[in-house]
């Protein structure tokens, strides 16, 4: 039998059982749920798949949870929204609550929404394709229900058989994961203010509470949200860097092989993540999903811009208010290298230090380092004076000691830190070196307060 052919069976099946229970008492849009179940089951053995519907906890609890994740051979594929009969499948006609519930749904990467009688798709809130429609009403039709033409198939299929792409640019890399950060932050805020009013077990706000105390004392709870939520997307960011291969791999895993060379950015991913996974299933899955198959490789051309860009274009999508407030914004390198060559001239001239940044006596220290680029070029300069003063391209060693001890930077936001740090790990690694063991001296920090 072939897929089209099955489908049409499915379909007089799904309206067979559908019609009995929409007559009796309950939401209507629960009535479809058993139906779907199976259709779509049916709809994956057509295409020679096995498929998993797992069922998500109503909308009390987060307020953004699509009714079923949809899993194909043990893969995250996508999700299934479900509304009452009579709704359509444009989501961008609903009003109030189903609005709202959709301002986040939009941010997946892939939906497929319905009421039954109308299906469409959608891929980061936007439709693929027309809506396709069903021959019959199925309140009424029964068995006799029926694709009203191929739509409904290519619909299905494509929603199956999705896959996330390896992006091409930093630019598809951000609009992939920043929607997905902004919903993590959004679904983090839910769950503490449920904490609070006794209506979720207390996770959230103990994780909070121990970042204030530890971190930033003066952290709201939305601070905290958008630091839990940017940690998590750039430590997995990372951990793909460091080729880190995500399949068959819990989180924790992830963290600790990531905790081996980023002992910082591993600790807190595991920290943030290990008790906080119930109820953020959907966002987490999907990060995971859409950060596993990057490869840095197809993104870094070499000149650096993949890394110095990253983080700007990112706060840029994800939320251009806090760029505003951070002050999160590119300084040319022109700029910074010129402002690093002046300095090292006065380092040599005025305080008679031959070696300049080079020098053991000389410390760099950056109160507000982002994304490491004054860092970057200082250990730049220093590494082509260690080259002049030795006659040879064996600078490994003293780079070494140079960020091991003499070269700190202090960040405020996990985000820049962590390309910050990846920057500084790639420019070691161009001049033959590695860092240290115990690290880079980097810090997620508030300069005003720090003490070590």
């Amino acid at each position: 039998m072939g897929y089209e052919r099955a489908i049409e069976k499915a379909i007089s099946v799904f309206g067979s059982e559908v019609k009995p229970k929409l007559r009796g008492a309950g939401w209507p849009e629960d009535q479809l749920r058993g139906p779907l179940e199976t259709l779509v089951k049916v709809a994956g053995r057509g295409l020679g798949l096995s498929v998993t519907l797992t069922g998500e906890v109503p909308l009390v609890d987060l307020d953004a949870r699509p009714d079923y994740a949809v899993e194909v051979a043990g893969a995250a594929v996508g999700h299934i929204e479900l509304k009452r009969p009579g709704l359509g499948a444009d989501p961008e006609k609903l009003v109030g609550r189903n609005a709202a519930q959709w301002a986040k749904l939009r941010l997946l990467p892939n939906v497929l929404y319905s009421d039954g009688n109308e299906w469409g798709l959608y891929r980061n809130g936007q439709r693929i394709g027309e809506i396709a429609r069903l021959s019959g009403s199925i309140r009424t039709a029964g068995d006799r229900l029926a694709p009203a033409d191929s739509g409904f198939a290519r619909i299905l299929q494509d929603f199956l058989t999705w896959k996330p792409q390896p992006p091409r640019s930093i630019g598809q890399l951000v609009r992939a994961i920043a929607g997905l950060c902004r919903l993590l932050c959004e679904e983090v805020k839910q769950a503490i203010k449920l904490e609070k009013a006794g209506k979720r077990t207390r996770v959230f706000t103990v994780l909070a509470e121990d970042w204030r105390r530890l971190l930033f004392p003066e952290n709201s709870d939305e601070d905290f949200a958008n630091q839990y939520a940017q940690t998590v997307v750039f430590a997995l960011l990372l951990a793909r860097v460091e080729g880190i291969v995500f399949e068959g791999e819990t989180i924790h895993g992830i963290a600790t092989k990531l905790g081996k060379k980023h002992s910082l950015m591993g600790k807190a991913l595991d920290i943030l993540t290990s008790d906080s996974l119930e109820g953020l299933s959907t966002t987490l899955t999907t990060l995971l999903r859409i950060i596993s198959p990057v490869d840095w490789s197809l993104l870094d051309n070499g000149s650096g811009d993949a890394y110095l860009r990253l983080y700007e274009d990112f706060l840029q999508i994800y939320d251009p208010e806090l760029r505003e407030r951070t002050g999160s914004y590119y300084t040319p390198n022109k700029a910074v290298s010129a402002m690093v060559r002046l300095t090292e001239d006065i380092v040599r001239q005025r305080l008679d230090v031959a070696s300049g940044f080079a020098s053991p006596e000389v410390v760099v220290v950056d109160p507000a380092m982002g994304t490491g680029t004054f860092l970057l070029n200082v250990l730049e300069r220093s590494a082509a004076a260690i080259r002049e003063e030795e006659g040879t391209g064996a600078v490994g060693p003293r780079l070494r000691e140079m960020v091991g001890s003499r070269l700190v930077g202090f960040e405020m936001q996990a985000g820049p830190y962590a390309v910050a740090e990846l920057r500084l790990h790639a420019t070691l690694k161009d001049h033959g070196s590695t860092a240290p063991a115990d690290g880079l001296r980097l810090y997620v920090t508030d300069t005003l307060t720090f003490s070590h």
